[in-house]
């Protein structure tokens, strides 16, 4: 009885542990947006689309990483700066020229969020940045 009790107890504590691991961590690969640069033929201003990939870890509802941007930064890598957990959503720093604030969730198995300019804006923007203007990041787990 005694040896169920325990092999129960310890079946439980994996569980849970299961349950408490990192949602963020790992690496995903995608698209985010940013502001158009050049005028299309048909006279309009797409989003510019930037392939990347970024690497989070998250402890303690602290999250930090590493962001490689692909299109037209030269591969650059850029740490991931005061992550933090705000509910469901990881929010984070990238600066690359000015401040990039990062907010993301799961929703399925994909990544998904927006970006704008600024530092945090606490949690009257729940962990947003400023900016007056939002742009669309979507990406999926790594294989």
């Amino acid at each position: 009885m005694r040896m169920a009790a325990v092999l129960l107890l310890m079946t439980a504590a994996a569980w849970v542990c299961e349950g408490a691991k990192a949602r963020f961590d790992g690496v995903w690969t995608g698209m985010f947006y940013s502001q158009p640069t050049e005028l299309a033929s048909d006279g309009s201003y797409s989003e510019h689309r930037n392939r990347f990939q970024i690497q989070l870890r998250e402890h303690n509802d602290i999250v930090k990483g590493k962001l490689r941007i692909f299109d037209g930064h030269a591969n650059k890598e850029i740490g991931v700066q005061n992550g933090k957990r705000f509910g469901k959503r990881a929010c984070f720093d990238v600066i690359l020229g000015s401040d990039m604030r990062w907010c993301v969730y799961l929703q399925g198995r994909r990544l998904k969020g927006s970006w704008s300019t600024g530092p945090e804006g606490g949690t009257l923007l729940d962990g947003a940045g400023p900016g007056a203007r939002l742009f669309g990041i979507d990406a999926v787990r790594a294989k």
